[in-house]
């Protein structure tokens, strides 16, 4: 090897990060295996070294030009799908403002109603987005409808409210299913874009979760006499958890990247 001012100090038989086999030989054609070490390399970089070749049938020595390109930073580059994920959190959001200006209008019979036909769109939804073969979606879907059907036994339990007017069945029940449809295809969607993105099925299933919750937070908190502390606390509940999982790859890939420069200094330049 032809030395070269980014290398350690090597002999003219040996080098620190590119090997010969067999580093002699004798015969007029011969098959020679040239090893290269990378891990000493820096990443993304092309090294451009001399090989010296010498004869015993010739004075004049020969040169042979070894390029080495080396692979890119290894760290993964994950994307949220911003689009689809703000509109789950505005789409949600419209929905809960809708429907608590409902309620406050009609009384919490109708909230009744429309999280228990929710819940039947949900698992519409999750239906559906199984049989497309979208597996996170469904399951997401399912977990949206089970909350939905908790949603109207606890709303249920604390109004004390049993029966409900036909009128006012019909009126929830058609919310109830637009929404729950709207939004199970929605959190279907996110989680199975989540997915594709890199993102591990429990991971996308928490993300497309707490958006639906938070816009639906958010709607509530911004209809008229609705803001109270205890919303406050549930957009807390929910925003921070949120913030810390669609943080956690980007930080991740921070802490990567300063590991990585970090290393670089004890690399051999190109």
């Amino acid at each position: 090897m032809a030395p070269h001012f980014s290398d350690p100090p090597h002999t003219p038989d040996s080098h620190t990060w590119i090997a010969f086999d067999p580093p002699q030989f004798v015969s007029d054609q011969a098959e020679c295996t040239i090893t290269v070490d990378t891990v000493q390399l820096m990443a993304d970089k092309t090294y451009v070294r001399k090989l010296l070749l010498h004869t015993n049938s010739a004075l004049e020595t020969h040169s042979l030009v070894l390029k080495v390109q080396t692979a890119p930073v290894p760290v993964p580059i994950v994307q949220l799908p911003y689009l689809f994920w703000g509109l789950l959190l505005t789409g949600s959001g419209a929905m809960a403002w809708v429907t608590a200006l409902a309620v406050a209008m009609a009384g919490a019979g109708l909230g009744v109603a429309v999280a228990a036909s929710a819940a039947v769109s949900f698992g519409a939804a999750a239906g559906a987005l199984a049989t497309a073969g979208a597996e996170v979606g469904a399951a997401t879907s399912v977990v949206a409808g089970l909350g939905a059907i908790s949603a109207a036994a606890m709303l249920a339990l604390v109004t004390g409210v049993s029966t409900v007017g036909g009128t006012l069945t019909a009126m929830g029940a058609g919310t109830g299913a637009v929404i729950g449809g709207l939004t199970g295809a929605g959190l279907g969607l996110v989680g199975e874009q989540l997915v594709e993105r890199g993102f591990s099925h429990a991971l996308a299933i928490s993300i497309a979760l707490l958006t639906a919750l938070l816009g639906i937070g958010l709607g509530i908190s911004l209809a008229p006499g609705y803001l109270s502390i205890q919303v406050g606390v549930a957009l807390l509940l929910t925003g921070l958890p949120l913030a810390a999982l669609v943080l956690q790859p980007l930080l991740r890939r921070t802490s990567l990247l300063v590991d990585h420069r970090r290393r670089e200094r004890h690399l051999i330049q190109p």
